[in-house]
């Protein structure tokens, strides 16, 4: 019989799959629906999704006795620029740090196991600066079945928002006070895990899915100092917010990740100048604080059932130095910031400075890295977190759904063009919630317009009790819908 081409490439792949079987291996594919992803990803390429901010967990349920990762990584492999996660079998972490190699590679996660179903997780612990990864699928062992069904994520999820301290920057290491703490202080990659940092530890703590938004080194209106001696406002978190990918505003993230809390733990880097270089590197309390405002509006804009935390204090002190009072200073940013949402949306979180102020004796806990938290301090931190979480009356799950419900006191979605605003009833504050919104006009109830703009986070607190309506203008089409001025 003679084979056409066609005949011969189908027989050569079913011999290729036969033998594939044989050895008793399947791929999963990164695009394999019944793999969870958490985490800022790229998912242009569905086959090799890419991210680097850490905390990004893939996690997916098999059954085989062996399993393995396939991944691309782009860290170069230096001291600070190599990348680690976390290997989790059947809830169980089998390996600490899993060392990524420049390059495609395959990596056991785990062997010998029961010929039955397991799940299994990886977890980038370590931050952008170690190197985009890129996941390209799972290879099973000894099994007899692709990617099986997992249980649905929690209903709880929180954003962590923050600098080093929020990475787990040199959490590993340990030292006393002193000098000593200073023995690395620059960026070593194995001595961080994120997965031991204060909100990863907060989240699984009150069982919420989470992502960690957080770079080293950068501020919320400018960066630490030794980042190139000028303390600029490049890539600062707040312009970082709309990137999948640290620095690389090329490929937008969609925020479709709606956190119930959202933490922020910005400023030691702000302030880090004033104790480096002097008064002539003093902050702009101000504009830090207007920056600050401005960052909590888009962060709600995107969330609008979100609870936002600011958390502050044990990164800075009144002591060192002291005329910068830096402690006393962010303690009044806080408490203003919390003034200008009086719905109750914004709180904030003074966390005891690592050195001083803790349960047991003062450094009872130790350093990491450069006079960063130990282990034992971001499980302090998170502590206080969790406290403060728990005595919030949190209505977990609503932020997520906040987007799909269509009634006049909450937000609608957003197709069709429709325009909301929030919150409703509102006090001193509003923000609109629409596409391409040109411009937009409140009336009171006699018709008569009170309030006219384009801006999306509008101040009420001078208009009346009572209910107005709320007019825009979006891509030629008016809407309208009713608020409350309480």
């Amino acid at each position: 019989m003679k084979l056409t081409n066609k005949t011969s490439t189908l027989l050569i792949s079913f011999i290729l799959l036969f033998i594939l079987h044989s050895n008793g291996q399947d791929y999963i594919d990164a695009n394999n629906p019944k793999i969870q992803y958490t985490g800022r990803i790229d998912f242009t390429n569905s086959l090799q999704p890419q991210y680097s901010f850490p905390g990004v967990s893939i996690k997916t349920r098999f059954n085989g006795t062996g399993i393995s990762a396939i991944i691309h990584d782009y860290g170069p492999g230096g001291v600070g620029t190599t990348n680690y996660y976390k290997v989790i079998i059947d809830n169980s972490i089998v390996l600490e740090q899993l060392k990524m190699n420049n390059g495609k590679h395959t990596y056991i996660l785990a062997s010998n196991l029961a010929l039955s179903n397991h799940t299994v997780e990886i977890i980038k612990i370590t931050e952008g600066a170690s190197g985009v990864s890129s996941f390209i699928g799972f290879k099973v062992t000894g099994g007899n079945q692709n990617a099986l069904d997992l249980p649905d994520k929690p209903n709880k999820r929180i954003e962590f928002i923050g600098d080093s301290w929020t990475c787990g920057y040199g959490n590993l290491s340990q030292f006393a006070t002193g000098s000593a703490s200073m023995a690395n202080s620059g960026y070593v990659a194995k001595n961080e895990d994120n997965y031991y940092a204060w909100g990863p530890i907060t989240a699984r703590a009150l069982g919420a899915e989470y992502h960690v938004t957080a770079i080293s080194g950068r501020g919320l209106y400018r960066n630490n100092w030794d980042q190139d001696n000028t303390g600029n406002a490049t890539g600062t978190l707040p312009k970082n917010y709309d990137n999948i990918i640290e620095d690389n505003n090329s490929i937008s993230y969609d925020h479709s990740f709606h956190p119930d809390i959202v933490s922020i733990h910005l400023g030691t880097n702000d302030m880090a100048a004033e104790g480096e270089v002097g008064q002539s590197a003093m902050l702009d309390d101000v504009a830090f604080q207007n920056t600050y405002k401005n960052f909590i509006d888009e962060i709600l804009s995107h969330h609008p059932c979100a609870n936002v935390i600011i958390c502050y204090g044990n990164s800075k002190s009144d002591g060192y130095p002291s005329w910068t009072q830096q402690l006393t200073r962010l303690r009044t940013i806080a408490n203003n910031l919390v003034a200008l949402y009086p719905e109750g949306n914004v709180a904030q979180l003074e966390l005891p400075y690592t050195a001083e102020s803790w349960p047991a004796q003062p450094d009872d806990c130790g350093y990491g890295d450069a006079w960063h938290p130990s282990l034992c301090s971001h499980q302090e931190m998170s502590n206080k977190l969790v406290e403060k979480i728990n005595g919030m009356n949190v209505n977990w799950g609503t932020s997520n759904e906040c987007t799909s419900v269509n009634t006049t006191n909450t937000i609608t979605n957003l197709k069709n063009n429709t325009v909301s605003v929030f919150p409703n009833p509102a006090i001193n504050h509003i923000s609109v919630v629409g596409n391409n919104i040109d411009q937009w006009k409140i009336s009171n109830q006699l018709g008569e317009i009170v309030l006219n703009g384009t801006e999306k986070h509008i101040n009420i607190s001078k208009l009346n009790t009572g209910i107005y309506c709320f007019l825009s203008l979006s891509n030629g089409q008016i809407t309208s819908t009713k608020f409350i001025k309480k």
